[in-house]
């Protein structure tokens, strides 16, 4: 059987040869990442059959005795008489389980990069095409149960309680206790949740739209409910229009010092913005220059600034 690690020092080639070997279809169509989880999949399926296909060759071990160290010669004649198979030698055994696995850091990579994927189609609100990423990765990872997880909140967030429900019943059956969802329960309490309550769940699960859209909707925000909903839409990447509101901030504050304060300890402490922290002490400190340990912190922020690739004048 091949390992992950044999399989990425082939060319493509020898990839194809391996796959029309062992009847993958359409193999000719596929590049070289498809063909080597594909032939690990076909593996993983078919280990009898896999290993008929492919007998690597037994190993050959210089044994070793108290007092001399046996020739390789004599190596040949034990193994002529009595052959040492990978199951005596539990540390290969485990070795090839490991590799086997696609613990590997490419492996963990594609892992990253389709959680990235999703994420960012989460914060988008995209969530059909969230949910057909995560989908498309179950073969993969069906035995992840972090997948599963995911795919179970992104379903909660959006208030997808059928599909919830259905995910629950499968994860119960695949997956051993403990078990911590229960979905009729959760849709019940939800229902009755106040307006702030349900701007939490809307966050906690990353459901930024439905969280601004509940935001909007107050009649009389103030500065802690324009505060967060600034951070939702940075979330969501869109910078325009907290930098607008910022703006309208300082317009209609001109004197206000502190305010500027709490907009960049906002920034600087919740969201780890450092070009936004610096320009609100910067304005502070414009309309009250007698401020030594804002002015210490605004030095800090420019030369850190200056290291990430340069601050807004």
């Amino acid at each position: 059987m091949y390992d992950i690690i044999e399989l990425n020092g082939k060319l493509v080639p020898e990839l194809k040869e391996i796959a029309k070997k062992l009847n993958i279809p359409k193999y000719d169509k596929l590049v070289k990442q498809d063909l080597i989880y594909k032939i690990l999949d076909h593996q993983a399926l078919n280990p009898a059959a896999t290993a008929k296909k492919e007998e690597k060759p037994k190993r050959k071990i210089i044994l070793r005795r108290k007092s001399k160290r046996v020739t390789t010669e004599d190596a040949e004649k034990v193994e002529s008489k009595e052959q040492v198979e990978e199951k005596d030698m539990p540390e290969i055994k485990k070795l090839g389980r490991f590799f086997s696995q696609g613990k590997t850091k490419r492996v963990l990579q594609q892992w990253q990069t389709m959680l990235a994927n999703c994420h960012r189609n989460c914060i988008e609100a995209k969530i059909d095409l969230a949910e057909k990423v995560l989908l498309d990765n179950f073969e993969r990872y069906n035995q992840r149960r972090e997948i599963y997880r995911i795919l179970y909140d992104m379903l909660i967030g959006y208030e997808k309680w059928e599909k919830a429900k259905d995910l629950e019943r499968l994860i119960k059956k695949r997956f051993p206790p403990p078990h911590e969802m229960n979905t009729s329960r959760m849709q019940k309490v939800f229902n009755q949740l106040s307006v702030n309550q349900k701007i939490d769940f809307y966050v906690k699960y990353k459901n930024y739209s439905g969280a601004i859209d509940l935001l909007n909707q107050q009649k009389r925000p103030g500065m802690d409910t324009d505060l967060l909903k600034n951070e939702l839409y940075y979330r969501l990447g869109n910078s325009a229009y907290p930098q607008k509101w910022v703006e309208k901030v300082f317009r209609q504050y001109p004197g206000d010092f502190q305010i500027r304060n709490r907009i960049g300890f906002f920034y600087l402490r919740r969201m780890k913005r450092i070009n936004e922290a610096f320009i609100c002490f910067r304005e502070s400190l414009k309309v009250n220059p007698d401020q030594p340990g804002i002015k210490k912190l605004s030095d800090y922020l420019y030369q850190q600034q200056a290291k990430l690739g340069g601050y807004v004048l």
